[in-house]
């Protein structure tokens, strides 16, 4: 039950902050394969391109989306910018999703949100969370308002 509610109110929040979000695309982080120890979300905006995870290797277990096109499909990376073992997650709009059983649980540290169902970032690469780009790391610990 406890599961169930915090999974609600985690898409809830996610929902309002996609309305407020100036970026078409918003992925929640979480520590724990069980959905209940959130780290924070990304927004970004751009499909095919490689983005960082703006937090430490190793602090990701588990991924909450919602909203994303039907044809496109997450790639979650060990290496930095999109190198290496790669994980493709559930080709679904909206999706929870664990790395527990994947052998990458807190090893990932880039992503990609495909829509040409390759590996290779095609739109280039976003390394740093301190670069000029789409991308916009929120933190668990703020509370300010998306823009």
């Amino acid at each position: 039950m406890k599961r169930s509610i915090t999974l609600t109110l985690g898409l809830a929040a996610l929902a309002a902050n996609n309305a407020a979000a100036s970026s078409d695309y918003t992925l929640l982080m979480y520590k724990d394969s069980s959905f209940e120890d959130y780290v924070g979300q990304l927004a970004f905006d751009t499909t095919d391109r490689c983005y960082s995870l703006c937090v430490d290797q190793g602090t990701v277990s588990s991924f909450v989306w919602d909203g994303i096109p039907k044809d496109a499909t997450f790639l979650f990376f060990g290496g930095a910018g999109c190198e290496g073992t790669f994980v493709t997650g559930p080709k679904k709009d909206s999706a929870e999703f664990s790395l527990a059983a994947t052998g990458l649980s807190h090893k990932v540290s880039s992503f990609m949100l495909t829509r040409k169902g390759t590996a290779t970032p095609t739109k280039g690469i976003v390394r740093s969370c301190d670069e000029p780009s789409d991308l916009v790391y929120k933190p668990n610990q703020d509370t300010t308002s998306w823009f």
